[in-house]
């Protein structure tokens, strides 16, 4: 996930608007072609309309990913934003490092560990992803629960959340350098020592990843607001119905 500048995604949605709008015009145009045509003709216009589809599909689902971007970058503020996809960036090296240790591993046992060692590594990056996305949410509602037992409760899930990621990169960073040790000792694939720490660190790596896996992932209700909002809601109107203090 690079960062784009607002200025950059304002550039990036007006190129993909007028290619958009440039696909779907051709779309309409192959359609003129079945007017009066043969079925020989028809199949040419069928194949077509295929073959201008798909891109056209794929650059209406660029242009909202990039109306997305541009919204989130207006709620939160640019060097938020930047903030953020920066911290979902370095997750995403962090892996890839882990991916180029096993990389280095010899064909055999060490590469076999190596494999699950990287599984369990993608696993706990994803659980990192949803606890930096929680954490993100949390933040700024702490400043709407003023006065309120529900700015306690937030501070209390923004700490655990915390406490959730540095476990996570803990284990990782931990097997990410057992690896690292495995590749400067495999003179040969038996290596039991190397390859026994390897083993545990991912066993560890797995176990935390999973058990966090179900608490880190922010709930959506079917309106879209998450259970951590509804939550804190829900705390403030409870603690403040006569100030008119709540959460919209």
């Amino acid at each position: 996930m690079a960062w784009e500048s607002t200025a950059s995604l304002r550039r990036s949605r007006g190129r993909v608007s007028v290619l958009a709008f440039g696909l779907a015009s051709l779309a309409l145009l192959w359609l003129a072609g079945l007017s009066g045509g043969d079925s020989s003709a028809v199949l040419g216009v069928v194949i077509l309309e295929i073959f201008t589809l798909v891109p056209l599909a794929v650059t209406v689902a660029r242009l909202r990913g990039i109306h997305r971007k541009l919204a989130q970058v207006q709620l939160v503020g640019e060097e938020e934003q930047r903030r953020r996809t920066m911290a979902m960036q370095a997750v995403d090296e962090e892996l890839l490092h882990v991916g180029r240790l096993v990389a280095l591993l010899r064909p055999g046992p060490a590469r076999e560990a190596g494999g699950d060692a990287l599984a369990a590594a993608e696993k706990a990056t994803e659980v990192r992803k949803r606890l930096l996305q929680r954490r993100d949410e949390l933040a700024p509602l702490g400043g709407l629960a003023v006065e309120t037992d529900a700015q306690g409760t937030i501070a209390a899930q923004l700490g655990e959340c915390q406490r959730r990621l540095e476990q996570t990169q803990t284990a990782v960073d931990d097997l990410a350098a057992q690896i690292a040790k495995l590749v400067e000792a495999a003179e040969d694939n038996a290596n039991a020592p190397a390859l026994e720490r390897v083993r545990d660190a991912t066993e560890r790596t797995a176990a935390i990843a999973e058990a966090l896996e179900e608490l880190s992932a922010p709930r959506l209700l079917a309106d879209g607001t998450s259970s951590a909002r509804l939550q804190v809601r829900s705390v403030v109107d409870e603690a403040a119905p006569e100030s008119g203090l709540g959460i919209a």
